[in-house]
């Protein structure tokens, strides 16, 4: 068995050679862009992408550094959708992420006063093989194949951590390259920069107990990057400006991303324990459990007098821990990449101090060979390969395997297809009511990049509180005034049924069925696909089944064109569901009983254990005939 060499220590800044460095840097990166679709993507993706491509406002908090970045890379690299681009500009975050990685892992596997080094290959390994176990699983990697802000967001909150690591810069020069990152941070995505506050928090003491001014250069760093919300106000007369604040106070709103604060903490809907175990069933997606276990071991040894990471082992794990509470406030939607995103610091610190874990364990089977008692030295030997190719190889190739398949759905064009149904089938001048967010995120996409029905207005609903929405929409169509004029009066979630209504006598108007706008619009629509037709006067029962033919010939037209992209099925499925659901609301609270059992059975072939839907079943079967059904207690709440 090959053992490790006693040469002398290195010392604590030597560097990776430079091959170990750029596959721990390239490989990721070009992974990413390998995995990246050249569809619009899913969930916040085509709204993101939109900002990027027009230099707009995004949702909440704003994201203005990474508009920024995005757009600028966008023009700069004109080669395939805009989507895509934005993809390759992630891809490139993710390599930073990578080499950040690498720096971690190459000084926890450094010299150590009781122990010799680390003979090169092993130590070259051990390093390449944490770096890419941080990059190349679904929680980080998917971040560079999609158009999002998780990728940049982890790349500032760990770029501090590699330099504590490293000690490549002096003390005052680390803390000040760490404040800048903080602040770029929460230019972007402020909850995730915050779990690189301890990082600077151990920046700024040491300086803070010497000299109040010290902190000078620090603060002008923060009030320096801090100021790219100014961007905000500029750029809320852009197309594609989701969010249009131009007053301090509406600035501070979307920046603060107040609008999302309801959903945290006791507003989550998943009980602490419930979240806890999906937070940590999220990073095993990427680590596997051994991943965690080595991490958490790496953690622990690198508090030891002796560890190369001694100095940065406070930094490291309340980076770590501070990510996993964040998110567990939050509460973790299961199988959402965005949740996962928030979660890439603790992914981070686990993968790379997991070389530590394996450096410790190849230590201690190298000072068992020098007793009696040792094992023999083909067991040793087997041990070492076990330790040395389990973490470097078996763990990052199976990272990847995951996220080749968790990534076929960005690679997908179900949300382009979502995106055109309502799109190609709407009459010229159409107003589109919209009140899925993702709905309108795809229709948003389809409109500002790819130019499709220009002459289609959709009033994202929903959205209507966020500054300026309601008179950027009525400045391009002033025949909506009279519709929001209640609306502002009285803000909600659905236009008033006879606002809608008066506009339909000018305009043809689609509303999207939702259960908070059903009891609004209920009397007043007939189905007729993804949208609902809007009439200037009541329905009667006879309207609502003569339309109920075609509007089911088209909801197979639709499943059967998802049907083509089995890689989103999972996605185009839940579309499907909650299209049948919405249905099912609809024809039962008509009356039109047979048609609401029609959709019902739609709805359970797509989620058969559904008690929502058991309960419309029952409440369907209970009285025979037509008539009006209560569906108040099956709604989402």
């Amino acid at each position: 068995m090959t053992g490790p060499s006693r040469r002398p220590h290195r010392p604590a800044h030597d560097k990776p050679p430079a091959l170990v460095a750029w596959l721990a840097t390239a490989l990721p990166a070009l992974c990413a862009v390998l995995l990246a679709g050249s569809s619009m993507g899913h969930l916040d993706a085509p709204e993101l992408a939109s900002a990027a491509g027009g230099l707009g406002v995004t949702h909440p908090p704003g994201h203005p550094l990474w508009v920024i970045v995005h757009g600028l890379g966008c023009a700069l690299f004109p080669v395939g959708p805009v989507a895509f681009r934005v993809s390759v500009v992630s891809a490139l975050w993710l390599a930073i992420v990578g080499r950040a990685a690498l720096a971690v892992a190459w000084r926890a596997t450094g010299p150590v006063e009781e122990h010799p080094d680390l003979s090169s290959r092993w130590r070259q390994t051990l390093s390449l093989g944490a770096a890419l176990l941080a990059t190349l699983g679904v929680a980080a990697l998917r971040q560079g194949t999609r158009s999002e802000v998780y990728a940049l967001a982890a790349a500032l909150a760990v770029l501090p951590l590699a330099l504590f690591a490293t000690r490549a810069m002096d003390e005052a020069a680390r803390g000040r390259v760490a404040a800048l990152c903080f602040a770029l941070g929460l230019a972007n995505h402020h909850l995730i920069a915050l779990t690189a506050a301890p990082a600077l928090a151990v920046a700024i003491a040491p300086r803070a107990r010497k000299s109040s001014r010290s902190l000078i250069p620090w603060v002008v760093s923060i009030a320096s990057a801090l100021a790219l919300y100014a961007v905000l106000p500029l750029r809320a007369g852009a197309p594609a400006s989701l969010a249009r604040p131009r007053a301090i106070a509406e600035v501070f709103e979307v920046a603060s991303a107040q609008t999302f604060a309801k959903n945290a903490g006791s507003g989550a809907p998943e009980t602490i324990g419930v979240r806890i175990a999906d937070v940590l069933d999220a990073i095993a997606q990427s680590l596997s459990s051994a991943g965690i276990l080595a991490g958490i071991i790496g953690l622990a040894l690198a508090w030891r007098r002796s560890s190369p990471l001694r100095d940065a082992a406070a930094p490291l794990a309340l980076v770590a821990v501070v990510s996993i509470i964040a998110r567990v406030w939050l509460g973790f939607t299961r199988d959402n990449p965005d949740a996962s995103g928030y979660l890439l610091p603790a992914v981070f610190v686990l993968a790379a101090m997991s070389a530590q874990a394996t450096r410790s364990a190849l230590d201690a089977i190298r000072a068992a060979s020098e007793r009696t008692d040792a094992p023999s030295k083909p067991v040793r030997a087997l041990l070492v390969a076990v330790l040395v190719v389990g973490p470097a190889i078996v763990l990052p190739l199976a990272a990847l395997v995951g996220s080749v398949i968790d990534t076929r759905t960005d690679r997908a064009h179900t949300s382009t297809t979502l995106a055109l149904s309502p799109l190609v089938t709407a009459p010229p001048r159409a107003v589109l009511l919209a009140h899925g967010p993702n709905t309108i995120f795809r229709l948003r996409y389809a409109q500002l990049v790819e130019g499709e029905r220009p002459d289609v207005t959709v009033v994202p609903v929903p959205l209507l509180a966020y500054p300026g929405m309601v008179s950027a929409l009525i400045a391009r169509e002033p025949a909506l005034a009279p519709v929001f004029a209640r609306y502002l009066l009285q803000p909600g979630r659905a236009i008033a049924a006879r606002d809608a209504t008066s506009l339909a006598t000018t305009r043809p108007v689609l509303a999207e069925l939702d259960p908070d706008n059903l009891s609004e619009y209920v009397r007043f629509v007939i189905p007729s696909g993804p949208f609902a037709t809007m009439l200037e006067a009541p329905t009667t029962l006879a309207d609502v089944r003569a339309a109920a033919a075609r509007h089911f010939v088209r909801y197979d037209q639709l499943a059967a064109q998802l049907a083509r992209e089995p890689d989103a099925r999972r996605e185009s499925n839940e579309v499907l569901l909650w299209m049948a659901f919405n249905d099912t609301l609809f024809f039962a609270s008509r009356g039109a009983r047979p048609e609401a059992r029609r959709a019902l059975e739609r709805a359970l072939e797509k989620s058969p254990n559904e008690t929502r839907l058991h309960a419309l079943r029952e409440a369907l079967e209970r009285t025979p005939g037509d008539g009006p059904i209560d569906v108040t207690a099956v709604l989402p709440r």
